[in-house]
């Protein structure tokens, strides 16, 4: 008995086989958009189509596994096609302008170094910053570096890289963030001490002083 021939996966045998252009188009997506989670040559889904026409015992039987070899393949298709993106995880760096601030106003600052990088990484905060006066103008309440672009939502806390050209003798600086708070601390300590010391002032500035350091923290 001769065995007909199989024939060429063609747009027109689809339709044969696929109830509507939906299916069709996600079948076709299949040879388009994936070369590895499904076949990605035709030659194997006309191998397939050839199996079916060995095994099948009728006409009918032809028609009805190859229809489901099809669809099959093409709703996997599909089903992956409409699955909803994930968000993508934010990651960049981005400058922002420090500047020094004190926790109740400031004015008439001008600045011979302003830097500010911040790494963002969903949720996660990284920022580095050096920051130098020409002129002290007036800060009142306790010094702060301002100019960050999102609050922290819990207490953070790092310490200084760097600093020069302050009014005051310190054995080390540190850094903190309050919660809720976009704004970061500076204290100081004078002498080997068994807390993070006191906040700085503008006493504690001349009209050069220089910090630089980083902090990270969860916005």
């Amino acid at each position: 008995m001769s065995k007909t021939p199989p024939r060429d996966l063609t747009r027109n045998l689809l339709k044969e086989f696929l109830p509507n252009e939906r299916a069709i188009r996600a079948f076709e997506q299949l040879f388009k958009n994936t070369n590895t989670l499904f076949p990605n040559d035709v030659d194997l889904i006309n191998s397939a189509i050839n199996e079916v026409n060995v095994s099948a015992v009728s006409s009918e039987l032809k028609i009805n596994a190859l229809y489901a070899l099809i669809k099959s393949l093409a709703d996997d298709v599909d089903f992956v096609l409409t699955q909803p993106q994930k968000p993508s995880v934010i990651d960049e760096t981005q400058p922002w302008t420090p500047i020094f601030g004190g926790s109740t106003s400031q004015s008439g600052q001008a600045y011979s170094t302003q830097v500010g990088k911040i790494l963002t990484i969903g949720r996660f905060n990284f920022a580095s910053f050096d920051v130098q006066l020409s002129t002290l103008g007036t800060i009142t309440g306790n010094l702060q570096i301002k100019g960050l672009p999102s609050n922290a939502i819990v207490f953070a806390a790092a310490s200084v890289g760097a600093f020069a050209n302050l009014n005051t003798a310190y054995v080390g600086l540190n850094l903190s963030m309050q919660a809720n708070a976009g704004v970061i601390d500076v204290t100081g300590l004078t002498a080997a001490a068994t807390s993070s010391g006191a906040s700085l002032t503008s006493a504690n500035l001349t009209a050069t002083s220089r910090i630089a350091g980083s902090i990270a923290y969860i916005s």
